[in-house]
């Protein structure tokens, strides 16, 4: 999720702010939903009706694990491994790009397509300034 962020100490350095995807901010997608779900009287979770996880180049993440496992065959590796890869390699990142770059959400009923199009872009939802004074 986009986060809007204040730095109240302004010292001589430069100062950077990381926003990363993790796995706890589908939970909080879930939630949401599911509140708005039970205000309007369902009697269905957001897991009855879409999946949800975090979206990443696939290629440009194994390229990347390629650097740290010389040796592996992409045959062998599973996406979620490639996944928990791409989280760490984001955590320990300071060069300003990540590998997990959106959520994704799909509809288990195509007629809920149109909604799950729509919930795909929340983290969207706040516009994101950078000012420097």
């Amino acid at each position: 999720m986009k986060i809007i962020g204040f730095s109240d100490v302004i010292t001589n350095s430069s100062s950077e702010v990381f926003i990363i995807y993790n796995e706890e901010a589908c939970e909080n997608i879930k939630k949401i939903v599911n509140a708005i779900l039970e205000v309007a009287g369902s009697d269905k979770t957001f897991d009855d009706l879409f999946t949800i996880s975090l979206y990443f180049d696939e290629d440009w993440t194994w390229d990347c694990y390629l650097e740290d496992h010389p040796d592996a065959d992409r045959d062998k590796v599973s996406n979620d491994e490639l996944l928990k890869f791409a989280l760490a390699f984001d955590n320990k990142n300071y060069d300003g790009y990540t590998l997990v770059n959106g959520i994704e959400i799909k509809a288990k009923d195509p007629n809920n397509q149109h909604t799950a199009e729509v919930l795909s872009t929340i983290d969207n939802i706040f516009n994101v300034e950078y000012r420097y004074c």
